[in-house]
Parts: structure tokens; C-alpha cells; sequence
């Protein structure tokens, strides 16, 4: 079952303005040129379509449903972005040198293998992912046992608990890194991510401490979330991963052989 968001044209420059606030923009900057060929794998609203735009980058966006691609079209007409599925990207093998992933690869009940593995199709030989997906972390797994609703973890079984219907897994930091390993990619980075996303939703459900409000957290930082911070994956809402498709792969490996 794949998960389609319904996004608001209302939300679109709120979202674009939470770019600058929201951690990934250094990765970018480190791990991608500006004249490499970048897609955003299942972009949304497309804020960071427009924000590598805006930034001179070479950037087009991929998402699923066509209500999202014609608000974003409406607003932002010179972006590229296309309508199509993430599991079966509508692009010629080794097509681009680098593909985000915001996450998105976690709302597939079969898992994230499929979308991973059409990933690294696309990615050009020595091309780079940033990819983001929920963190099964450490105030997660204490609040297991006494949890009876919803969602729950990922692992190599899919042992998987909800009473609603499947929304996202989370993923131990170990367990992503071994499913994005077993799909061909080297790891490059793993990071803990959205900081201040999971005090909010795991530390303070009932919002006393801190705000959410258009797409931007009041105030955006306190003490005890950099206190905490301190604890790798301890209340991190998610986890970055920055991955290379090898140079040389397995499959390269395998056609040689057959010569």
C-alpha cells in the first residue's frame, strides 16, 4: 500500500521558509555539486526543489500524486517536477548523480526495500543519496511495551504492530543501516536527525514547551533538547543517511564475468 499525502497549496512558501530551519541544507552543500543532476524522489510541495533552485542548483522533483504537482506548477511553473511512483521511477538507469529521499521510503507496508533498490537504479555510478526516514529511538523503544496503538518498528521479519491502518515504520538506527547496506549503497554518514521534531512529539505531547506553528517550532531550540541531543538517537524524530551507489557494483562485477 503506498501512503499519499494531500498537500495544501496554502502551505507551499510556509514549507519553502522551513528549509533555512531544518538541518539538511548543510549536507546538501557538502555532498552535492550545483551542476550535478539532482532529484528530489517523492518531493512533496517541492520546497527544496525551489529552495536548489533558488540556490542554483540543477534539481527536478518526483511525486505521486498529480493534485500536488499541478499546486506546485500553479505556483512555481519554471520547476521540473514530474508526476510518478517512487517505486517505479519513470527514469532511464543511471540517470542522475544525486537523489533525495525526505522521508518517504518508510510509508510502504512491504517495507523500503523496493523504493531503496530503484534509488540506487537511478543513481548514476559514484552518485550520492541523502535519505531520511523515522528513528526508532531510544525514548521510542522505552514507551513500546505500554503502547497499543498504531505504528510501530521495522525489522527484518516486518514483525509490525498497529490496530489502524499501516501508516510509516520507524527504523533502529541499526536496522536502516543494514537494509540500506543489503541494497547495494555505501554508507557514507549516519546521523541523527530532527532534533528538536522529536522533543516535540515524544518529550512534550503536550506541546507546554514547545510550538509548532506553520511549519516552524517556537521556540526553536531549548536547553534540555541540546542536553539530550548529547545521547546519540536518544529522542531524534529521524535519522539521515548519506549513501553512495559504488563506481564499481555488484552487477558491473557480474557482466564482466559473463564476457
Amino acid at each position: 500500500m503506498t501512503i499519499v499525502f494531500k498537500w495544501g497549496k496554502n502551505e507551499i512558501l510556509d514549507l519553502l521558509s522551513s528549509c533555512e530551519r531544518d538541518g539538511l541544507l548543510p549536507f546538501i552543500v557538502r555532498y552535492i555539486k550545483k551542476e550535478d543532476h539532482i532529484l528530489e524522489s517523492g518531493c512533496g510541495l517541492a520546497r527544496w526543489v525551489k529552495k536548489l533552485d533558488n540556490m542554483g542548483y540543477n534539481c527536478s522533483g518526483l511525486e505521486y500524486s498529480e493534485i500536488t504537482v499541478k499546486n506546485v506548477k500553479n505556483v512555481w511553473p519554471e520547476l521540473d517536477i514530474f508526476v510518478g511512483n517512487v517505486l517505479h521511477h519513470p527514469f532511464k538507469d543511471n540517470s542522475f548523480n544525486a537523489v533525495i529521499s525526505l522521508g518517504v521510503v518508510e510509508h510502504f507496508e512491504d517495507g523500503p526495500t523496493q523504493a531503496l533498490s530503484d534509488i540506487f537504479r537511478i543513481l548514476k555510478p559514484g552518485g550520492v543519496g541523502i535519505i531520511t526516514v523515522p528513528c526508532f529511538n531510544g525514548i521510542r523503544k522505552m514507551k513500546h511495551p505500554f503502547t497499543h496503538h498504531k505504528l510501530i518498528f521495522y525489522t527484518k521479519e516486518r514483525e509490525t504492530f498497529w490496530e489502524k491502518r499501516f501508516f510509516e515504520y520507524q527504523f533502529s538506527p541499526e536496522c536502516f543501516y543494514s537494509i540500506v547496506k543489503s541494497n547495494g549503497f555505501e554508507i557514507i554518514e549516519q546521523k541523527p536527525f530532527a532534533l528538536i521534531d522529536g522533543f516535540y512529539h515524544d518529550l512534550d505531547p503536550l506541546h507546554i514547551l514547545v510550538k509548532f506553528n506553520k511549519w516552524k517550532f517556537e521556540p526553536e531550540d531549548i536547553w534540555i533538547n541540546k542536553l539530550l541531543s548529547k545521547i546519540p538517537y536518544f529522542h531524534c524524530h529521524m535519522q539521515i543517511l548519506i549513501v553512495r551507489k559504488p563506481v564499481i557494483y555488484k552487477n558491473d562485477i557480474i557482466n564482466t564475468l559473463q564476457l
